[in-house]
C-alpha cells in the first residue's frame, strides 16, 4: 500500500514537471522574453518593493485567517508558532511533490504538537481554509467586474445573482466541513477579504512598476482570473500557468501580452521570494512552547 502511494505521488510529480515544461514551452513561442526582460529591467523598483511587502501582509493575514479557524476547533496556537509554521508550509508548497505540499506538512505537525486533536478535524480546518480563501477571491472578483468595461448580455443580473451563490456556498461550506466555524464565517471573510485587497494592491503596483498606461482595470481582471488557474497543482509551484491565462485572455481584453505576462512574472518572482523565508524554519522547526 505504501508503495502504491509512492509510486503514485512519483506520476503526480512526473506529470507536474511535464505540463510546466509545455508551459514554459509555449509562452517561449509567444512571447518576446527579450522584450519582457527589457521591461523589467525598466521596472520602478520602488513599487516593486512596496508590492512585496503588500504580499507579505496578505499572508500574515491568511496565517491569522487560519489561527481563527484552528481556534473554533479548540487548537490554540501561538501567534510567533502559528507565523513560523504557516511560512514553512509556504516555502514546501513551491517544491513538495502530488498531495502532501505545505498542508500535509502542517497536518503532520499539528497533530504532533497536539496529540489531542482527530487528524480529521485539522484536515477540515485546513480545507475551509482553502475553500474559504477560494470563495472570498471568486466574490471579489466577481465585485470588481462590475468596473472592468465589457458587454455581456443580462451582465449585472447574472452576476448579482453568481454573488449571492458566493455568499450562500461560503455558508454551507462551513456547515458541511465542520458546524463549530459557522460562527466564525464573518471573520473568516474579513481576513479574506483582507488577503485578497493585499494581493489586489501589489498586483497593482506592479502595473504602475512597469509602466501600463491604459486597460488598468483590464489587466487587474484578467490578474484576478489568473489566480484561479494558479491555484491548480498542475505545475510546479504554479510556474506558467498564471502566464498561460493572462496570454489567453489578450484576446478578450485587447492589451499588450508581453506586459500581461511580465505582470504574471512578476508576481510569481514575488511569491517565490516571500516563500523561500521559510528555507530558515527548515532548518530550525518551529517549537511549541506551551503554557503550564
Amino acid at each position: 500500500m505504501i508503495q502504491k502511494t509512492k509510486y503514485r505521488e512519483l506520476l503526480k510529480w512526473i506529470f507536474k514537471i511535464s505540463i510546466t515544461f509545455i508551459c514554459i514551452y509555449w509562452l517561449s513561442i509567444k512571447i518576446d522574453f527579450v522584450k519582457v526582460s527589457q521591461i523589467i529591467a525598466n521596472s520602478n523598483w520602488g513599487y516593486l518593493f512596496v508590492a512585496i511587502l503588500l504580499y507579505i501582509v496578505s499572508k500574515v493575514i491568511s496565517a491569522y485567517r487560519l489561527m481563527n479557524i484552528l481556534k473554533s476547533i479548540k487548537l490554540i496556537l501561538p501567534s510567533a508558532y502559528n507565523m513560523k509554521l504557516y511560512w514553512l508550509g509556504m516555502y514546501y508548497n513551491l517544491f513538495l511533490p502530488g498531495s502532501i505540499g505545505g498542508d500535509g506538512y502542517k497536518v503532520y505537525v499539528l497533530k504532533k504538537d497536539f496529540p489531542e486533536q482527530k487528524v480529521i478535524s485539522i484536515v477540515r480546518a485546513l480545507l475551509i481554509d482553502r475553500v474559504n480563501g477560494m470563495l472570498v477571491l471568486m466574490l471579489f472578483t466577481a465585485l470588481f467586474s462590475f468596473l472592468v468595461p465589457f458587454d455581456i448580455p443580462y451582465r449585472f443580473a447574472i452576476t448579482s445573482a453568481f454573488i449571492l451563490f458566493l455568499l450562500l456556498s461560503i455558508i454551507i461550506s462551513h456547515y458541511i466541513l465542520m458546524k463549530s466555524t459557522v460562527k466564525i464565517i464573518p471573520s473568516t471573510v474579513l481576513y479574506s477579504l483582507g488577503v485578497q485587497i493585499s494581493q489586489f494592491a501589489a498586483a497593482y503596483l506592479i502595473i504602475l512598476a512597469i509602466g501600463i498606461q491604459e486597460k488598468r482595470m483590464e489587466y487587474l481582471f484578467a490578474f484576478m482570473l489568473s489566480s484561479f488557474t494558479s491555484s491548480l497543482p498542475v505545475t510546479v509551484g504554479g510556474i506558467g500557468i498564471r502566464e498561460i491565462t493572462l496570454l489567453y485572455l489578450t484576446n478578450v481584453f485587447q492589451y499588450s501580452a508581453d506586459h500581461s505576462v511580465t505582470v504574471g512574472l512578476l508576481f510569481f518572482c514575488i511569491i517565490v521570494l516571500v516563500s523561500l523565508a521559510g528555507i530558515y524554519y527548515s532548518y530550525f522547526p518551529p517549537k511549541l512552547i506551551k503554557k503550564m
